[in-house]
C-alpha cells in the first residue's frame, strides 16, 4: 500500500484518527497502526518509525504531521 502525506485532524473517542492529506482527501476512522509520524512529535524516543512501532500507544494530537495508508 502507498502512503500519502497528511495531518491529523481530528482525534476520534474509538482511538481512531481523521486525516486530511495534503492533496485535498479527506479520510475518517484511521487505525493508529496505519499511521506514521512523519514530524513534531515531542518524543525522546524516536523508534525506527515502522508502522506499529514501539511509538504506536502514543498518542497523536490534531496538527501532527504524518503518513497514512490511504483507505487501509
Amino acid at each position: 500500500m502507498q502512503c500519502f502525506d497528511g495531518v491529523v485532524a481530528k482525534v476520534n473517542s474509538d482511538g481512531t484518527y481523521d486525516i486530511d492529506y495534503d492533496d485535498g482527501e479527506k479520510e475518517m476512522g484511521v487505525d493508529r497502526e496505519l499511521i506514521k509520524v512523519v514530524g513534531g512529535l515531542s518524543s525522546p524516543s524516536r523508534g525506527d518509525d515502522r508502522y506499529g512501532d514501539e511509538r504506536s500507544s502514543a498518542s497523536l494530537r490534531v496538527g501532527d504531521k504524518v503518513e497514512a495508508r490511504y483507505r487501509g
